[in-house]
């Protein structure tokens, strides 16, 4: 009787170490805001200036753009010495752009590389402003993200 007892007992510790580290993975997720946030935040400073800003705890590179709307395109320019930006985003980080559209109802699109933990994070970004649609190398890898130009 004491040997299915002590079995009982393994057999409910092992399932609350499973609980628990489901509830860890859970806490671990909610502290990243994995799918509650937006990974960027797009806000208009003046007319045609906007501050692009990283949100997600994870670093990220930029890979390219895509500005569309429904007649006309988005006209895109980064405001650095360098144009394109040769860096890893990480929370917080910022840069200018100048966005002259035409209308309402356009929406850009950025594509970005995102780094896990156990990836290795490059000093900068290596993959220069290309034509996306067209293809880049690694293109599985690249997230997407749609904002509205209001």
């Amino acid at each position: 009787m004491a040997d299915v007892l002590a079995l009982w007992a393994l057999i409910v510790a092992l399932l609350s170490l499973l609980v628990a580290l489901g509830a860890g993975f859970v806490a671990y997720l909610d502290y990243h805001q994995v799918g509650r946030e937006e990974p960027w935040r797009l806000t208009k400073v003046q007319n045609d200036i906007w501050l692009l800003e990283r949100v997600h705890r994870r670093p990220a590179t930029l890979s390219g753009f895509d500005g569309t709307s429904l007649c006309d395109a988005v006209q895109v320019a980064w405001l650095n010495p360098a144009g394109f930006p040769a860096k890893v985003y990480r929370r917080g980080s910022q840069e200018l752009l100048r966005i002259q559209t035409s209308g309402v109802g356009m929406h850009l699109e950025f594509y970005s590389r995102e780094y896990g933990v156990f990836d290795r994070l490059p000093a900068h970004n290596k993959s220069y402003l290309a034509n996306v649609r067209g293809g880049v190398k690694g293109m599985d890898k690249l997230k997407t993200w749609t904002t509205a130009l209001y």
